[in-house]
């Protein structure tokens, strides 16, 4: 059966694609290595304040070590992942344009990656290809399959990035409150508190402010699109199916950029914000599929 003539849940299981979501883990979890490492260092220089703040003699070398790693933060080290992620992303385009169809943006994500580099990658995955199959699965006719796919991504996406957002800033509010706290207890003035606490925190809080900011504008970008792309399917599911399809493969492919923008620019959140809350999301997602499905039933009966 030719490529064109089989369903997405039987696209998207080929060998080709499996060994392409299997590159982009590889990628992925790279790029969260990475953030892993920096927020390590940035947490271990942070709670070297603490022992500053009982012990004199360590507050000038941990006041210069937490100067030196928020310069070196600063000044470029957060960006030392951004050609994996962007792979990793390229990857996952390639994945999607293939499953969906639709047509490859040379503007907006380049020259896809050779042949033996994405096999390459995948020969390091460890993870089985059980858990790469049924990877999209939406139980509705094209063009709504890459659509339902998409709504899927960018709800789920923001909402995870959001929670995350959410935490790093109550760990960093709760980590400055109790530097006040810590200085009372102490008897610190104010001089004192800034060089042996906040100092060597501050690499720590400008990752999880930076980190935050990221996060809320992916949640804001991603939950803008969805309410455009609502929008335009409740009005085009309306219409008679020969006139459906065109436009909204046209809004598949501008809503897989946005998609793309994303995931270049932002890691994936650490996997525990995701499996804390999978069911419950995967419960509320599986609704708005059936929601969906009930809308073209709906529609394509008058």
């Amino acid at each position: 059966m030719p490529d064109e003539a089989r369903p997405l849940a039987e696209r998207e299981n080929q060998p080709n694609l499996v060994r392409l979501l299997r590159a982009a883990a590889v990628s992925h979890r790279r790029a969260q290595r990475l953030d892993v490492a920096q927020i390590g260092v940035s947490v271990f220089v942070a709670a070297l304040g603490l022992v500053a703040a009982f012990a004199s003699a360590a507050e000038t070398p941990v006041a210069i070590l937490g100067g030196l790693w928020a310069v070196a933060y600063s000044s470029g080290l957060a960006a030392w992942g951004e050609n994996e992620l962007r792979r990793a992303a390229l990857l996952q385009e390639m994945f999607d344009v293939q499953a969906f169809e639709l047509p490859w943006n040379e503007v907006a994500a380049g020259v896809p990656l050779e042949a033996h580099e994405v096999s390459r990658l995948s020969q390091q995955c460890r993870i089985p290809d059980e858990l790469f199959r049924d990877y999209l699965v939406p139980p509705v006719p094209r063009p709504y399959d890459v659509l339902g796919c998409q709504q899927q991504n960018l709800g789920w996406a923001a909402r995870v990035r959001r929670r995350y957002a959410r935490a790093l800033l109550t760990v960093a509010g709760i980590w400055s409150g109790a530097g006040l706290l810590v200085g009372g207890l102490v008897g610190l003035n104010v001089p004192e508190l800034l060089l042996r606490w906040y100092l060597p925190s501050l690499g720590a809080l400008l990752l999880a402010v930076d980190t935050y900011r990221a996060q809320r504008d992916a949640s804001a970008e991603r939950e803008r699109v969805l309410s455009l792309m609502n929008e335009c399917m409740n009005d085009t599911a309306r219409r008679a199916a020969s006139e459906t399809a065109e436009p909204l493969l046209t809004l598949a492919r501008e809503v897989q950029d946005v998609i793309f923008k994303a995931r270049s620019e932002h890691s994936r959140v650490p996997n525990l914000f995701f499996r804390w809350f999978r069911d419950r999301d995967r419960t509320d997602f599986a609704a708005a599929m059936a929601e969906l499905q009930h809308m073209i039933s709906r529609d394509g009966s008058r």
